[in-house]
């Protein structure tokens, strides 16, 4: 098989379907390029196309990867492999979709990108696309006249799948094994809450009483599936249902959305890259339309717009005159007979422990690391790792106790007993009230 260039040679583009390079370039104009892309939260996705004389497209290249922080950086990277000279039209859509500017057309509304991508992929009847995307999911539905409608979720149901990932590492799991987990429970945990911050409380707090981790994770993804579903359930229209989006490519979740729809579901062999794809009709439909010609720049960089950030920066602290105060070396333990008081303060998301010195009050340690889930594990562990750094002798204990109804582990916790001999008040014990002032007496008393 003959090799393929950088271009051409991606997914599911065979060698026949690529432009014969045996004929000369003065007797076959290449076919303009189009490139569709679509900023998300998580992850961004890119469609590179021909346009065909009659307008059609031919796709010939499809991306998906996680951007860390820099949507653009992979379109940049795309742009720079390809032959800009070619290049007849560019269109963006997601969160960050209005970071690239004329003479791409930026910002384009996800409705609108779901639509175009409906149309071209599954022209044919009614249809239901539910999108599950990284930061919160929609649903668009065309019903036998082709109307549209569109709903997304409210801002108070938005968890899904990037904040799926961050409840699966909050109890020290990666996506892949959580799937896993979920997949081998034979039932999970029911989690009552729509909102995303709740939801973290109520899987914390599972943890905390030492349910499974498969359990768990099995209750977290039904939970986003019935989410989902309920919005489906909105506006939904006779026809089969179409999953997209790279939470659609959650076993557990795809699976637990089936359960709950009775019409035939499907996730679609395009999911990751469905808006990118839309975006590239788009791109197509303008160029073919007789839109002016764009010449675009050699740099990509020259099509970025500065992100428009609303949270201001204030200036570094160590500008600021006096506003620094610099810390000196920890004291020093001394020999290691000195008494000391270990403190723990063990919480939902993390633990943290210091050493005291018992005479003077300063703190000769401290150590901190993740709670994921098991606050006992975790007390050993700190208590293990402070007894490294100061290796004199512990002679009382105090747990930070937390307010009825907060969350936080249960704190009786047998990695932090006290040494032998010593009286520590239990977190659960009652407080003694503190004696009321003199003047408090006499206010209270029987004819003041």
């Amino acid at each position: 098989m003959e090799r393929a260039s950088p271009l051409w040679y991606k997914q599911g583009v065979s060698p026949s379907a690529r432009p014969r390079t045996h004929r000369s370039p003065a007797a076959v104009r290449p076919a303009p390029l189009l490139l569709g892309a679509d900023f998300g939260k998580v992850t961004t996705s890119l469609a590179v196309g021909e346009l065909d004389p009659d307008g059609g497209v031919r796709v010939v290249e499809t991306r998906a990867e996680r951007h860390l922080g820099d949507p653009l950086g992979p379109f940049v990277t795309l742009y720079r492999e390809l032959d800009v000279d070619r290049v007849a039209g560019i269109a963006a859509t997601g969160v960050h979709g209005g970071r690239l500017g004329a003479p791409a057309v930026g910002g384009v509304p996800e409705e609108i990108a779901m639509e175009l991508a409906a149309a071209w992929l599954y022209p044919d009847g009614p249809i239901n696309v539910v999108r599950i995307g990284g930061g919160g999911y929609s649903v668009l539905s065309r019903d036998a006249s082709g109307a549209v409608r569109y709903d997304a979720n409210e801002r108070c149901s938005a968890g899904t799948g990037e904040t799926v990932e961050g409840l699966c590492a909050r109890l020290g799991r990666s996506l892949d094994e959580a799937v896993a987990l979920a997949e081998a429970a034979p039932d999970g945990v029911t989690v009552t809450s729509r909102c995303a911050v709740f939801a973290k409380s109520e899987l914390t707090h599972f943890a905390n009483q030492g349910e499974s981790h498969g359990r768990i994770f099995h209750g977290l993804f039904e939970g986003v599936a019935r989410n989902v579903h309920s919005l489906y359930d909105k506006g939904k229209t006779e026809g089969p249902v179409i999953l997209v989006g790279h939470g659609a490519l959650i076993a557990p979740v795809a699976a637990a959305v089936a359960r709950l729809t009775e019409a035939s579901l499907e996730v679609a062999e395009q999911a990751a890259v469905f808006e990118a794809l839309g975006a590239l009709r788009l791109a197509a439909v303008q160029v073919a339309d007789g839109a002016p010609e764009a010449r675009f720049p050699s740099d990509p960089l020259a099509l970025v717009r500065p992100s428009d950030g609303r949270i201001g920066r204030l200036r570094p602290a160590a500008t600021g005159p006096g506003s620094v105060v610099r810390l000196g070396d920890p004291p020093n333990p001394g020999a290691g007979t000195a008494p000391v008081v270990l403190g723990l303060d063990l919480g939902s998301t993390g633990s943290k422990a210091a050493l005291v010195d018992a005479a003077s009050g300063a703190v000769l340690a401290g150590v901190y690391r993740r709670t994921e889930g098991n606050p006992v594990e975790a007390a050993q562990a700190l208590i293990a790792e402070a007894g490294e750094t100061v290796r004199n002798p512990v002679v009382a204990v105090g747990l930070h106790p937390q307010p009825a109804g907060r969350p936080g582990p249960d704190r009786r916790c047998p990695g932090a007993r006290p040494p032998a001999g010593r009286a520590v008040r239990p977190p659960s014990a009652p407080r003694r009230p503190a004696p009321r002032s003199g003047w408090a007496r006499r206010r209270s008393a029987p004819g003041r």
